[in-house]
């Protein structure tokens, strides 16, 4: 096996926005060099997984994004914002706490009540039926 290929597998099955929650949090192990072991929850430590977790979030919605957005943000703009950046309902209320924008007893409520039909959305340039079946990667060959 080739050492600087990463492979991500993420099904379907996912809504959109939750797939790409977890190709970010996947590609967020091959950033940070994680080696694949099939013990991987067993052996990574939380804090590993809340770093990768952080990685994740920032590369499909900043928390500047959600910040901007103002204090104490509307359930309203917070679905604008999952919507229009196309990531999962839970993502965008972590960051709205994250930001400072959410009480996180608030969150918690809101993480219960998921917006389904309010965050459907059609992948930016039209097209209906938009998979990914397979991640590669490459790392960078160091800079001398």
């Amino acid at each position: 096996m080739d050492s600087d290929v990463g492979v991500a597998v993420v099904s379907r099955a996912l809504d959109p926005g939750r797939r790409r929650a977890t190709a970010a949090h996947e590609l967020g192990h091959f950033v940070i060099g994680d080696d694949y072991a099939s013990d991987v929850s067993f052996a990574m430590p939380d804090k590993r997984e809340s770093v990768i977790d952080v990685f994740a979030a920032e590369l499909l919605l900043p928390m500047r994004v959600v910040a901007d957005a103002g204090p104490n943000i509307s359930r309203d703009k917070l679905i604008e914002l999952a919507a229009q950046y196309r990531t999962s309902w839970r993502l965008a209320v972590r960051q709205g706490v994250h930001a400072g924008v959410l009480d996180p007893s608030k969150a918690r409520r809101w993480i219960g009540g998921h917006p389904r039909s309010r965050t459907s959305w059609m992948p930016l340039d039209g097209r209906r039926n938009l998979t990914w079946n397979r991640f590669e990667f490459r790392r960078a060959t160091p800079m001398p």
